[in-house]
Formats: C-alpha cells, sequence, structure tokens
C-alpha cells in the first residue's frame, strides 16, 4: 500500500508539475501577448497621427471611392492643360528671344547706317565746302542743312548754263565733226591771242 500511496502521489507530483509547466507556458504567452497588444496599441498611436479620420458613413466613403477615378482623370486632365500652357509659354518665350536677337541685329544694322550716313553727309560738306572754294562762292563755309545745299546747286546750276552759253556763242556750226573740233580749237587759239 505503501507503494500505492508513492505512485499515487508521483502522479499527483506529475500531473501538479505538468500543471505547473502549463501555468508557466500561459504566463509566459500572457506576458508575450500584453507585449503585443502594447506594441501594437504604440503603432495604431503612431500611424493615427498620420492618418485622417473620416467621419463619414459608409456609402459616403464608397462614393468617394467611386468618385476618386473622376477626381483622378481630372486631376491629370489639369496636369495636361498647364503642360499644354508651359510649353505654350516657352514657345512665347523663345519667340521673343528669337525677336530680340533679331531686332538687336536690326539696331546694330541701324547704327552702323547712321554711322555710315554721319560719314556720308561729312564727306558731302567737305565736298561743297571745296566746289564753293573752287568756284568763289561766299558764306558756304559750314553747311548746316539741305536748303544750303540745294543753294549751291543752284549756284552751280546757274554758272553752268552762263557757261554753256558763252560755249554756245563761241562755237562755229559746221556738218563735219571732224572739223568742228578743229574749227572750236582754232576760236580758241584766236580768243587766247586776243
Amino acid at each position: 500500500m505503501l507503494q500505492a500511496k508513492i505512485n499515487e502521489n508521483q502522479a499527483e507530483t506529475q500531473r501538479l508539475f505538468s500543471t505547473a509547466q502549463g501555468f508557466q507556458q500561459t504566463v509566459a504567452e500572457l506576458k508575450s501577448l500584453k507585449e503585443k497588444v502594447a506594441h501594437t496599441r504604440e503603432t495604431m498611436n503612431s500611424l493615427s497621427s498620420d492618418m485622417q479620420e473620416y467621419t463619414e458613413t459608409d456609402e459616403e466613403l464608397q462614393a468617394m471611392k467611386d468618385s476618386f477615378g473622376k477626381r483622378n482623370t481630372d486631376a491629370q486632365d489639369v496636369m495636361r492643360e498647364k503642360t499644354a500652357k508651359r510649353k505654350q509659354l516657352m514657345d512665347e518665350i523663345q519667340q521673343t528671344r528669337n525677336e530680340l536677337q533679331r531686332r538687336t541685329a536690326e539696331m546694330g544694322g541701324l547704327q552702323e547706317a547712321k554711322r555710315a550716313n554721319e560719314r556720308n553727309i561729312a564727306r558731302r560738306e567737305e565736298v561743297v565746302k571745296e566746289v564753293a572754294r573752287r568756284h568763289g562762292f561766299k558764306g558756304m563755309d559750314v553747311i548746316m542743312d539741305d536748303r544750303q545745299i540745294d543753294e549751291i546747286k543752284s549756284l552751280l546750276l546757274h554758272s553752268l548754263k552762263e557757261e554753256k552759253g558763252h560755249l554756245d556763242k563761241v562755237k562755229v556750226p559746221t556738218l563735219n565733226p571732224h572739223l568742228r573740233v578743229s574749227n572750236d580749237s582754232a576760236i580758241l587759239e584766236s580768243k587766247r591771242k586776243d
């Protein structure tokens, strides 16, 4: 009977030991679950700061989800319009740059033309002064405008007409051009002698 009691005690000890091990395992699982819960709560709190909470009903949320595709398409259309507008503006900027370059080159050409015109005016004034000096016209030392140039032209034409008139008086009409030259020469010689 003692053996039976020992066996019974051993069986009870074994059962209690198994129960204690099960209890320890349950306590360890409980501790692990508590850690998981704490970690999950911490993660939820961390994520909730980055999330937007919707107060709409499920039907409203479903409608929002359904309209997302349309809003996305609308946003893409807006992006395409803005891209096209940007391209148009870039083209206009390039055209403006090209026009600026063309006008700058044109302005450079105009500046060169202006300098050439000023050089021509200076040469013209020198020629007019020289002609006035040679022909004895007074008051033409300083040429100021086109009126004075027209005046000297008029004087030169008048002087040319007078000289031509004198020449016509001196000429003797002949039929043979060779004779005419020799007659003109003879007339000039006779005038020199006078």
